[in-house]
């Protein structure tokens, strides 16, 4: 009760397994400080544990592997340049330019798809933090 979930199968259909992440929606952003809430998921079986990092910068996550999530990360409101790379390196596998984060918001940030076929991308899904108002049944 008053919990949120996010469920995503994943690997290949002949041993596709469930990720199942409680999604953390508590207040966290005023007016005077709009703040957004991100966290990563890896999900694409054949990559490499990668660290994220901002674009040739410090990095935010590190040595996140299949099929684990990061801790929430709590960011000032903006759009962000950010790179995924293997762990441990400078190399990089995935550029992520304009990462758009509002101030409010709950994102989970999905690695998707495969590293051999070249698919490989990210999903974000978003969540808002206000309950919707529920409606009355006639």
């Amino acid at each position: 009760e008053g919990a949120a979930y996010e469920v995503a199968a994943t690997g290949l259909l002949a041993d596709i397994a469930p990720i199942v992440n409680q999604a953390d929606l508590s207040e966290f952003s005023t007016e005077d400080e709009p703040m957004a809430r991100a966290r990563v998921i890896h999900a694409s079986p054949d990559a490499p544990a990668v660290d994220v990092a901002a674009k040739g910068g410090d990095v935010l996550i590190e040595n996140l592997a299949f099929p684990d999530a990061s801790d929430y990360l709590v960011v000032p409101a903006a759009s962000y340049d950010l790179e995924v790379r293997p762990t441990g390196t400078e190399d990089v596998a995935l550029d992520l330019p304009g990462v758009a984060l509002d101030a409010g918001m709950v994102y989970s940030i999905y690695a998707i798809g495969y590293v051999s076929d070249g698919s490989l991308t990210v999903l974000p899904v978003t969540a808002t933090t206000v309950a919707p108002e529920a409606t009355p049944t006639p």
